[in-house]
């Protein structure tokens, strides 16, 4: 027997003395070689072979080592959610089900989805989405590129971006265009 075994099942030993000394009955419901202990109200549930006193803890929603506490230890973010329950990534703390969505590029909520509202998605398919500036995500045209390098973007009101000679608040030529994007 090894060691581990015996150890076991000493505690065993040890648990049916303490509850037989307790006036609680002793059954074994399920054949698990484990004693579930019985009182007026129920200590510990045995059903499945999986919960009894000492044993080990499980993240599946049921108190297995009978201790009043359920999938304690499995929340690694400490954030009052767990992955076996919903939490989508339990090392971070922001991220869980019922949490606000971020400009993060990550699904905070755990809906399974990036969301549109919150301007994580690119709508207007012009590489810019309005977490990164996009004036208006419905308008391929209006982002924030700035084709002609002149400093301004479409989303600064640049009325021609591919010309670096016009922009708002340059200077106005006699050349026929609008130099200053004033539509004068």
């Amino acid at each position: 027997m090894s060691h581990l075994l015996r150890v076991a099942s000493l505690f065993s030993l040890i648990a049916v003395l303490a509850a037989v000394h307790a006036g609680c009955p002793v059954v074994d419901d399920d054949d698990d070689s484990s004693n579930d202990f019985t009182s007026d109200e129920e200590f510990c549930y045995d059903d499945e072979g999986r919960v009894y006193p000492i044993g080990p803890e499980v993240c599946d929603g049921i108190d297995n080592d009978c201790d009043g506490e359920t999938d304690e230890g499995f929340d690694e973010d400490e954030d009052g959610y767990i992955e076996c329950h919903d939490d989508c990534d339990d090392g971070e703390a922001e991220v869980h089900p019922g949490a606000e969505e971020l400009c993060d590029g990550v699904d905070n909520d755990c809906d399974g989805l990036l969301d549109v509202a919150n301007g994580e998605v690119d709508e207007d398919g012009d590489g810019d989405h309005v977490c990164d500036g996009d004036c208006d995500d419905t308008d391929p045209a209006l982002n924030v590129a700035d084709a002609d390098g002149d400093g301004v973007t479409t989303c600064d009101d640049d009325c021609d971006d591919d010309d670096d000679d016009i922009y708002p608040g340059a200077t106005e030529d006699c050349d026929g265009k609008d130099n200053d994007c004033d539509a004068e």
